[in-house]
């Protein structure tokens, strides 16, 4: 072959090497749809915001749309309408009844551990309440988050305390609802949720008087997620995989600088900072082997006070190749 047509030839190997690399390395069609992701204004979320603000999406080539909603069921709804691909922290239970009903429509790819360090949960009451243990509840309204898991936790804690839960009445209160019943007389106690207890002691009148339910119950808790839809996974592969690490990778920051992400927390809660300060954060790991371990242990204890009808093997729900 001579020199002359070699070099043509050459040059469009390497021309056509190039044009592979970029269309199955690079994937540049993938940016052209953004990363759809709910949040809730909540340290919880944090991450979602700081992997924006910080330039980890855009680091890794991610076109990211951030959806603001007002609460987590409306963020897992959304999850499951198709229109959010990514939730970047919820509850686990809504996620495992759902693997129980529909398997495979998501995958966890995070787990957010609370421990007696980092609990977002604890039991409040007023500070010149008669109230000064849990043995004290008897007898008396105690309000708490909607729902049944709420009512099961705290319920199956008083019975492992061997306090009649029979005797106690549970009230469910939205959380704009909360404090101001408990103010008014119209619960004795509150079991809450963050941000509600550390914006409540931060007023003044109140006093914790129980700490975490659920560490009580479980030490640690992998009570909350990070999910995925796997039809977003799978027809997006590189680019789910890009916005996964960019979540971490915020949550990584979250861990390793606490102090600064407060300071981000002001912002994206719309909450002063001796409030921001004080908020338990709750950091979402990539799932390993130990955190399916913690995972199925959750299910368990959800079996055993009556929030989940059986216990199911947890590794398919993160399982990545399902």
């Amino acid at each position: 072959m001579s020199k002359k047509i070699f070099i043509p030839i050459l040059s469009l190997v390497i021309v056509a090497a190039l044009i592979l690399v970029y269309l199955l390395v690079l994937r540049p069609g993938e940016t052209d749809r953004p990363v759809r992701i709910a949040y809730q204004p909540m340290a919880t979320d944090l991450p979602a915001y700081l992997a924006k603000e910080k330039g980890m999406f855009a680091d890794r080539n991610v076109q990211v749309e951030l959806i603001e909603m007002s609460s987590g069921n409306d963020m897992f709804n959304a999850l499951l309408a198709g229109q959010v691909d990514i939730l970047p922290s919820m509850s686990a239970v809504p996620v495992l009844h759902l693997e129980l009903q529909n398997p495979g429509a998501v995958r966890v790819f995070g787990i957010g551990y609370m421990r007696e360090g980092n609990a977002i949960d604890s039991i409040v009451v007023r500070q010149d309440a008669p109230i000064e243990s849990l043995a004290d509840l008897a007898g008396k309204k105690v309000g708490l988050f909607p729902g049944t898991t709420a009512t099961n936790l705290l319920r199956a804690l008083l019975q492992r305390e061997g306090i009649d839960a029979s005797g106690v009445t549970l009230v469910s209160l939205p959380p704009p609802a909360q404090v101001g019943s408990l103010v008014s007389g119209a619960i004795d106690a509150l079991f809450s949720y963050e941000p509600i207890t550390t914006i409540a002691l931060a007023k003044g009148g109140f006093r914790t008087v129980y700490g975490s339910v659920y560490v009580a119950l479980i030490d640690p808790c992998a009570m909350g997620v990070g999910v995925i839809s796997r039809r977003f996974e799978k027809e997006h592969p590189g680019l789910a995989k890009r916005a996964k690490e960019a979540l971490l990778a915020a949550s990584q920051f979250v861990s390793d600088q606490p102090g600064e992400a407060r300071k981000i927390l002001t912002e994206f809660a719309k909450i002063p900072p001796p409030i921001a300060n004080q908020v338990n954060l709750i950091v979402v790991e990539a799932v390993d082997d130990d955190s399916t371990q913690d995972l199925q242990k959750f299910v368990e204890l959800l079996k055993e006070i009556g929030e989940l009808p059986k216990v199911f093997d947890v590794k398919g729900l993160v399982s990545p190749g399902r």
